[in-house]
């Protein structure tokens, strides 16, 4: 099985849409999210939500009704990672959440992890 772990901000959900700052309201990049339908077809892979929008159902709900129109349904998600460590370790348990879904993974699987970085200039 191939998996993406797929971050959420700055990989679909840019922020460059967003008009009123006040409001919470996100919207997804339509170009980013038919890109990464076409990466799970060409590569044939399932999803693993490993944001930060994986911690509350209602986050997760709104993952899965901005990706639709897409043609990415929550079928094509096999999972979400384990919340592991402080905010302040955040970075770290990211990369502990990803090692902990995988060793607990019955099937053997080659992944993709959708992170940006920014880098400074």
């Amino acid at each position: 099985m191939k998996v993406i772990f797929l971050d959420i901000d700055g990989v679909v959900c840019l922020h460059k849409d967003k008009k009123n700052w006040d409001n919470d309201e996100e919207v997804f990049d339509a170009e980013c999210c038919n890109r990464l339908k076409e990466i799970m077809q060409a590569t044939e892979s399932k999803l693993v939500l490993s944001s930060s929008w994986r911690l509350f159902p209602e986050s997760i709900e709104y993952v899965f009704s901005q990706f639709e129109p897409h043609g990415i349904t929550r079928r094509d998600f096999i999972g979400i990672t384990p919340l592991l460590g402080s905010a302040a370790r955040r970075f770290y348990s990211i990369w502990r959440a990803i090692a902990t879904w995988i060793l607990s993974s019955r099937s053997t699987m080659k992944c993709i992890i959708a992170k940006i970085f920014r880098m400074p200039v």
